[in-house]
Order: structure tokens, then sequence, then C-alpha cells
């Protein structure tokens, strides 16, 4: 069973509702657990935008170029990320690579978070929602992006 998998078998068993963004136009990669399948006809890259855009928060576990992708989407566009560092793959060497071991840049847009167990990082997660909602909206409707608005950029 593949992360995705376990991941959304558990969101069930936990009574979740389960909702699948995935690429393409078929049903054919959405698994039992997804309650409710959307074909985006789009290839994995601008399918995970629409995951960012969709998300208050994100939680990188693992990865590869595509998470990767979708690390750099969430801090253009102010979204919360918790990296589950054991996990492996990028979450791994995220922290060594970003400037001051918790933006992805000098602007600092928005404070990346570390999480050694996936209880730590939906906590966070969860903290970081309520806290950064209201300021990541206002800013985005403003015309900013990172800690830069439209008059500044």
């Amino acid at each position: 069973m593949g992360l995705w998998s376990v991941l959304l078998k558990g969101a069930k068993e936990a009574n979740g509702l389960v909702v699948g963004i995935l690429p393409g136009d078929t049903l054919d990669r959405a698994n039992k657990y997804i309650d409710i399948p959307i074909n985006t006809g789009l290839s994995f890259d601008y399918r995970s935008l629409i995951l960012v855009h969709s998300s208050d928060a994100l939680i990188m576990v693992g990865g590869g170029n595509g998470t990767l992708g979708e690390l750099s989407a969430a801090y253009l566009n102010l979204k919360p990320v918790v990296i589950l560092e054991p996990s492996g793959g990028w979450a791994k060497r995220v922290r060594t690579m970003a400037f001051e071991e918790e933006y992805l840049d000098e602007r600092k847009s928005i404070k990346l978070d570390y999480a050694q167990t996936v209880k730590e990082a939906l906590d966070i997660a969860l903290s970081r929602i309520e806290k950064d909602r209201d300021t990541s909206a206002k800013l985005l409707a403003d015309g900013c992006q990172g800690n830069k608005c439209d008059a500044e950029q």
C-alpha cells in the first residue's frame, strides 16, 4: 500500500470525507478510499496547484520533485507548511537548504514549521490555520505575494 492509500485509509477510518483531486480525465487514479473524486483534466504539476490553492495548510511528507514544487507554490501563496522531517525525501532536507532554516528565501514570506511526528504536524497545521488565515487572505487580496505588495514588487 502506497503513502496516499495509507493516508486516505486513515482519513476514512476516522470518519473523514475524502476528496481526491486527480490528474487526468479518468477515475483510474482514484482508490477505494476516495469518496468524491474530482478529475481535473490536468497533468500532475497543474493538479498540484489546485491542491495548494484548495488547502488551508500543507503537511509535507517525504517527497520528490513534485512535492518540492508544491512546497514552493504554498510558500508563494502564503499557505502554512509543516514539514514532517523523519518522512525522508525533500522533507528531510528542506531545513538544511532553507534561508535561516525557516524560509524559502530572503523575503521571509511565511515561516516553515517542522515536526517529528504526525500528531505534532497536525497540531501545528491546525494552529497555523487559525493564526494565519485572516492575515494571508488579506495580503493576497491586496495583491501581496511574500511580504511584498503590488506597489512594492
